[in-house]
C-alpha cells in the first residue's frame, strides 16, 4: 500500500504544480493552461475510482493544496467571467447609444443582436 500512497502522492504533487501553473498562466490572460489541467484531473479521477487507496496523512495533505488551489482558479475564472460580462454590457449600451443617435453600426454575429 505504500507504493499506492507514494504514487498517488506524486501525481497529486504534479497536480498541484500544474494548477499553480494554470492559475499563473490565467492571470497573464491564457486559459488554456486551465483545459489541460482540467484533463489532467479527470484522468486522476479516474484512476483514483479504480484504486481507492486508504489516503495516509502526506496523501491528505498533497489533496488540500489541490483543493486550495482550485479554489484560487474558480475565482480567478469567475473574475474573468464578471469582466467579459462587463465589456459586453459596455458593447450593447454603446451600440444602443449609437442607434438611438441614428448611427448604424457595421453588422455583428446574431448572438450579439440578440443580446440587446
Amino acid at each position: 500500500m505504500a507504493h499506492a500512497h507514494t504514487e498517488l502522492r506524486a501525481e497529486l504533487d504534479a497536480l498541484v504544480d500544474a494548477s499553480a501553473d494554470a492559475l499563473a498562466r490565467l492571470r497573464a490572460g491564457d486559459e488554456a493552461g486551465v483545459l489541460d489541467l482540467v484533463e489532467r484531473r479527470e484522468r486522476l479521477l479516474a484512476a483514483l475510482a479504480e484504486s481507492s487507496p486508504a489516503p495516509d496523512d502526506a496523501v491528505i495533505e498533497s489533496a488540500r493544496r489541490a483543493v486550495a488551489l482550485d479554489n484560487e482558479l474558480v475565482a480567478a475564472l469567475r473574475a474573468e467571467l464578471t469582466g467579459l460580462e462587463r465589456e459586453v454590457g459596455d458593447m450593447m449600451r454603446a451600440r444602443r447609444s449609437l442607434i438611438s443617435y441614428g448611427a448604424t453600426p457595421p453588422g455583428s454575429p446574431i448572438f450579439v443582436e440578440r443580446l440587446g
